[in-house]
């Protein structure tokens, strides 16, 4: 773009609007875009505050490139902002969510994507089961994606971190939200721990925390061995706390997990 065409919209490869340039640096050969999340929802709600799209000191997001995952490291501005919604069904939306992110899973904004992320792995993982032989492939790739995006985004959070990041999933339990992700580890792999409606179920401790949650994988697999750590990306489906032989649970129907 070039170094006087602020305010130009930007596009992606497949003529999608993405955002709007904002900076050139000459040095770098690199432009910089305001994703187009946050234009759009200053644009379309008048209640929209400017000052939760603020300009964070950092790496900035090179233009026409999300998947670079950041440009050049002088004392520019990196604009962050809250990830856009998701396109149900596909992970387009939250991946790109994450791209224009400097992720740190204990923002709010990144505990937001990652429960886009964990809604998108539902979708997909729902639509795969009844989907054809071209569409499963389709989905195959995106699940490929995911897990590239989670090795390149993810780090296992020190212990403080681990406390934010679990008082953020609890707090989604309580406020009823579908999106669920936090940090794990195994009680009673099931077949031991209590089932859930009839269907096998995992305990596990959110870490830091105290609390416990009964984890019902569905067609998740992973060695889930007692002492094992996960994080784990699921919906809040019963939004209730169930009383079992362990105490007190909430209850995670797994979309997708990564062991630590």
């Amino acid at each position: 773009v070039n170094k006087n065409g602020v305010g130009v919209p930007v596009f992606d490869e497949q003529a999608k609007l993405v955002g709007v340039h904002v900076s050139h640096d000459e040095d770098a050969k690199s432009s910089f875009l305001v994703p187009y999340a946050p234009i759009s929802k200053l644009v379309n709600d008048p209640t929209a505050r400017a000052t939760e799209f603020a300009v964070q000191k950092g790496e900035n997001q090179p233009a026409g490139k999300p998947d670079s995952g950041g440009g050049n490291k002088k004392e520019n501005a990196a604009i962050t902002a809250p990830p856009a919604e998701v396109s149900e069904g596909t992970f387009d939306g939250a991946l790109g969510a994450m791209d224009a992110l400097e992720w740190k899973i204990t923002d709010p904004g990144s505990y937001t994507c990652a429960q886009q992320v964990a809604r998108s792995w539902w979708n997909a993982n729902g639509e795969y089961a009844d989907a054809d032989f071209t569409r499963r492939i389709e989905i195959e790739k995106l699940q490929e994606r995911v897990a590239k995006a989670l090795d390149q985004f993810h780090f296992w959070p020190n212990k403080d971190n681990l406390a934010k990041v679990n008082q953020m999933a609890m707090d989604a339990f309580v406020a009823k939200q579908d999106g669920w992700y936090g940090c794990v580890q195994v009680l009673k792999p099931s077949g031991i721990a209590q089932d859930v409606n009839n269907e096998p179920a995992i305990l596990v401790e959110l870490l830091e925390t105290g609390q416990k949650a009964l984890l019902v994988p569905g067609d998740v697999e992973g060695p889930f061995l007692q002492g094992s750590e996960w994080m784990v990306f699921g919906l809040n489906r019963e939004k209730t706390r169930l009383k079992s032989s362990d105490g007190l649970c909430i209850v995670i129907h797994l979309a997708g997990v990564k062991k630590r």
